[in-house]
């Protein structure tokens, strides 16, 4: 294993020395504006801790996006053993895995929920840990993940046997130092240093026409006029009945719904749809394709269409496919998609006003010419007018020779941005074409459905329409215009790798239509690293997950709820021609008071004044922190946990219900018939105060021979389930079901085929 160094503290800033320093011997929440150095501060904190006596430090995140960015930042500024865990497949390792784990690595860059798992499991102790680091901890509050580690956190501990605490936000709230048992300091930079190190870029609000309507008695010509003129670019109007009676008609003429539901038949044989479960997925696809249609247009809606039915064609599928192929799909499936993809084809990219928007400041602000400003474009322009890629640049080479030993790694980027700024300003008739070259940017939507649609639209128009397009308007009238064109041989005309518009999304699954046959994130993040892509398209599962330099751009196509998902999305934009769109329609009051009342909370925040938060109460709280302080407690028995002093393992009222999901989903399927709907009874009862109580019961199968697993009347439906799966835990445990690890005996059946113990099941038989 290499030897590991630390970082030393000069090459850190005076603010950052000071809460370092601070840092070293007290728990610390540091707050301050993105692109300060946050990350930074808590990676030297991690280089200089003492790892021996099997102690291991946790940097935890709440996105798998910034997992992997914080790992590899890891990587490159230490030499720590390091490796990022976000995969939901550590909920089958044991303590054997954990134990390799722990031998191998010395800092473990994770989501919030494998450190809960592992901790509630006895997989490892706070006496082991010497640093928890807690990236965006404003959500230590409620039911996060955070909070529940912070619960089994014991302040009172001897320091020797209790991690220090180091956290970091730009949107604190009132009580994340105090749920933390830390000290907040708040980093307050003067306006010239704030320009320099923080993430300073505008807001524009930005509007875009209004989509009405004005309808006529025949529903038909409605839709088409819609179309129609939504293809010609001018502002038109639409209403919900003239998109609906578009998405039905199309709907009826290439036969979606009698596709749809066979395929959905056909997918689930082993277990049937009833006609009511039929009718309710057939009923909620075609709101969905009206909101898509609505929001962003005919194209994507069509798109949409064809994804769901290839997924669904898949799945119902006897045969092994090939990719790229319909080998083995239903045949009608396969009709209908033709159709589906003949009507896309046909309607030339018609899209709604607000993409239209977003497609013309994408074309402002990152395209010169027809097409994306690329790396090859710095052979047409003088060498010593344009800047080059930072990489190859001259300017860090003579930075790092005349005097390495006297600058830091985050020095290096702001001599290169001085130094970039001034070539620029010898020749600004380049300088758009250079901040466009080194620019990427991200659009945000509302959900993973209009981001995969969006992504894919974006990436077609700009190979095809938009090309065009331009190039026609710079193509003088006597020039003689061959095939070959400039157009036709750009960088983005070819395969899947030339698409410069990517989709990245949260937590995929293989019935979601918006992950289907999608790049994994890691991919498509080191894409975007590497600039082969030049914009993200994110549903807001990103807002908290994307640091990159180059990256200015951030569209903002849906309203947003909160001024620290506001605050969030500026700290997006890096670079220093950044800047934030937010789209509003025409005449959309209630939007532009909206997004001016959200700039005045960001503020307020960002003052530290939080006057404006909802207060946290008890219901919100941990349910095994909460009801020894609610008045439920009477109803609820003393012991509210099942604890395992020798292995340090627990299961308390907050983890309760899905451990008794994950032992049931663990039992032999030969053995046992398990009805997830039925494990749950719940009845209702009123008191004498009319007040409503709620009594669970819990039924496991029955050759298990455990029975009475029943809570008392609580306030709640949750409660009442996590009391009975509580008392059903303990029961488990006694009969000799979990093991010492709370975990069930035949988990492993998951990965050891063949493997299945029955020793206990054929005793009782």
């Amino acid at each position: 294993m290499p030897e590991i160094v630390s970082m030393p503290d000069e090459n850190l800033r005076s603010f950052q020395q000071h809460i370092l320093s601070r840092a070293r011997h007290n728990n610390v929440v540091m707050v301050g504006d993105t692109g300060i150095g946050k990350t930074y501060v808590a990676i030297v904190l991690l280089s200089q801790q003492d790892y021996s006596r099997n102690k291991r430090a946790f940097f935890m995140a709440p996105t798998r996006q910034l997992v992997l960015q914080i790992e590899s930042k890891i990587r490159l500024m230490t030499t720590l053993p390091v490796r990022s865990y976000c995969s939901s497949d550590l909920d089958y390792w044991d303590e054997y895995q954990w134990e390799q784990e722990l031998e191998l690595h010395r800092v473990f860059v994770t989501t919030p929920q494998v450190v809960r798992a592992a901790l509630e499991k006895g997989y490892i102790s706070m006496k082991n840990i010497n640093l928890l680091v807690f990236d965006e901890c404003h959500h230590v509050s409620k039911r996060h993940p955070y909070a529940h580690i912070m619960k089994l956190y014991d302040p009172s501990a001897h320091p020797d046997v209790r991690p220090r605490i180091f956290g970091a936000t730009a949107c604190p709230t009132q009580n994340c130092a105090e749920h933390l048992y830390a000290e907040m300091h708040k980093v307050d930079l003067k306006e010239a240093e704030a320009i320099l190190y923080a993430a300073m870029a505008p807001i524009l609000y930005e509007k875009y026409p209004r989509k009405v309507k004005e309808t006529t008695s025949d529903p038909d010509s409605n839709a088409e006029n819609t179309e129609k003129e939504s293809s010609e670019g001018e502002p038109f109007t639409s209403n919900l009945m003239a998109d609906y009676h578009e998405v039905i008609k199309t709907i009826k003429e290439a036969k979606v719904v009698e596709v749809y539901q066979k395929l959905l038949k056909d997918g689930k044989k082993k277990v049937p749809l009833t006609d009511e479960a039929l009718n309710a997925e057939t009923e909620k696809f075609i709101r969905t394709c009206i909101r898509i249609h609505r929001s962003v247009g005919l194209w994507c809606f069509y798109r949409f269409v064809e994804l769901e039915l290839e997924r669904l064609a898949v799945m119902s599928s006897s045969a092994f496919g090939l990719p790229g192929t319909v080998l083995g799909w239903d045949q009608d499936a396969v009709t209908t998609i033709l159709m589906i993809s003949a009507e896309r084809a046909k309607c030339d990219f018609a899209c709604t006003p607000k993409v239209e928007k977003a497609v013309e400041i994408v074309k402002h602000r990152l395209m010169d010419r027809g097409k994306f400003i690329t790396p090859e474009d710095e052979d047409i322009a003088d060498d010593e007018s344009i800047p080059k890629s930072p990489s190859n640049c001259k300017i860090v080479d003579e930075v790092t020779h005349e005097n390495s030993q006297d600058i830091s790694m985050q020095e290096v980027g702001e001599i290169v941005d001085e130094e970039l700024s001034n070539t620029v300003n010898e020749n600004s008739s380049n300088v758009e074409s250079a901040s466009k070259y080194s620019m990427q940017g991200i659009i945000f939507v509302k959900t993973r459905l209009e981001c995969r649609v969006l992504s894919e639209y974006l990436n077609d128009r700009f190979k095809e329409k938009e090309l065009k397009q331009e190039f026609a308007d710079i193509v003088d009238e006597n020039d003689i215009v061959e095939e070959n064109t400039d157009f036709m041989n750009c960088d983005f005309v070819g395969d899947d790798d030339a698409n410069k518009f990517s989709c990245i999304l949260g937590q995929m699954s293989k019935t979601d239509s918006a992950a289907f046959a999608l790049s994994d994130m890691k991919t498509v993040l080191d894409r975007f690293q590497q600039g082969k892509t030049r914009m993200l398209v994110s549903t807001s599962v990103s807002v908290e997950g994307i640091d990159f330099p180059l990256c200015g751009l951030i569209i903002v196509m849906d309203p947003v709820t909160s001024p620290r998902m506001l605050i969030q999305l500026r700290g997006r934009a890096r670079h220093n021609d950044g800047a934030i769109y937010y789209l509003g329609e025409e005449g959309d009051v209630m939007d532009e008071v909206n997004y001016k009342s959200l700039l005045v909370k960001a503020e307020q925040i960002n003052a530290m004044n939080f006057e404006n938060d909802r207060q946290e109460t008890l219901h919100k709280q941990p349910r095994s922190k909460s009801v020894r302080d609610l008045q439920t407690c009477q109803f609820v028995a003393d012991d509210c946990r099942v604890a395992i002093k020798n292995t340090g393992a627990i299961i308390d009222l907050d983890s309760s219900t899905s451990s008794l999901h994950q032992f049931c989903q663990s039992l032999p399927p030969l053995l046992f018939d398990v009805n997830f709907h039925k494990l749950f009874t719940i009845e209702s009862s009123t008191t004498t105060y009319n007040k409503v109580m709620f009594r669970a019961k819990v039924s496991l199968p029955e050759p298990l021979g455990i029975s009475g697993c029943e809570s008392g009347l609580m306030p709640s439906k949750s409660l009442a389930k996590a009391v009975a799966a509580l008392k059903a835990c303990r029961s488990l445990y006694e009969h000799g079901l979990l093991d010492e690890k709370l975990n069930s005996i035949y988990r492993k059946r998951k990965h050891e085929e063949g493997n299945i113990n029955v020793e206990f099941f054929l005793k009782r038989l």
